[in-house]
């Protein structure tokens, strides 16, 4: 099974930029679970892993609440977390635009 991302320390990196850490470093794999969302320490890429009940709450509310509305990010973590949501996704990103 390949690794969806890394951890080393504090750091979560994707496969990409994680070159050369790989043997030092903690695998994630898409079923491992977070609380939040991952995002790459380095390029900010999503690192796609599974969400704990308090991971979809942390997403829904951040989508709900007046900082992550209408941002690029919560259009992609809905795209992310919540598959056939598109309409929602799409009028996230619409705000983030404008």
């Amino acid at each position: 099974m390949k690794p969806v991302g890394f951890v080393f320390g504090q750091d979560v990196f994707c496969p990409g930029c994680a070159r050369g850490l790989e043997e030092e470093a903690w695998p994630l794999f898409s079923f491992s679970e977070a609380d939040h969302p991952l995002h790459c320490d380095q390029c900010g890429s999503l690192v796609p892993v599974m969400m704990t009940d308090a991971g979809v709450y942390y997403i829904v509310d951040a989508v709900r609440s007046d900082r992550m509305r209408g941002s690029a990010v919560s259009a992609e973590w809905v795209r992310a977390y919540f598959p056939g949501r598109e309409s929602l996704a799409a009028r996230l990103e619409k705000r983030a635009i404008a």
